[in-house]
């Protein structure tokens, strides 16, 4: 049986492309954790003003390896 390959996940990957720091990942996570668990982190950290929009849909595309037309 195949294993599926794990993605990499989204605050790696803004940290990565240098578009957040890892203390604003903790905030972010910190927020999920706290006040919103239902929201997913990308949209929190669009929701803090930390990235935007344009860059969580850039994240999200580079992480499912779908081509970035943004």
């Amino acid at each position: 049986m195949k294993r599926k390959k794990q993605r990499e996940r989204l605050g790696s990957i803004l940290i990565k492309k240098g578009l957040i720091h890892p203390y604003q990942l903790d905030r972010a996570i910190w927020c999920q954790v706290t006040r919103w668990p239902q929201k997913r982190i990308g949209r929190i950290l669009v929701a803090l003003g930390m990235i935007s929009t344009t860059d969580l849909y850039s994240a999200l595309c580079y992480q499912n390896n779908l081509p970035d037309i943004l």
